[in-house]
């Protein structure tokens, strides 16, 4: 499955072998930390176990914390 994910304001086009894509092979790609980021998907966020179809929005946003 192809999914266009868009990610620090560029987006990516990602193959992935399966046709099952979950929100956490997202941020795996991206190498990033549930706890640190999430998926949004049309303007709501999404479980980490939520299936991904091509035809959504896609986005991915990074935690922010500051101290």
């Amino acid at each position: 499955m192809t999914l266009k994910v868009l990610f620090r304001s560029k987006e990516h086009v990602i193959d992935f072998s399966s046709d099952i894509v979950k929100a956490k092979d997202i941020l795996k790609h991206f190498d990033l930390s549930p706890e640190y980021a999430f998926v949004v998907v049309d303007g709501k966020v999404v479980s980490e176990d939520e299936n991904l179809k091509p035809d959504k929005k896609i986005k991915v946003v990074s935690a922010i914390s500051g101290g």
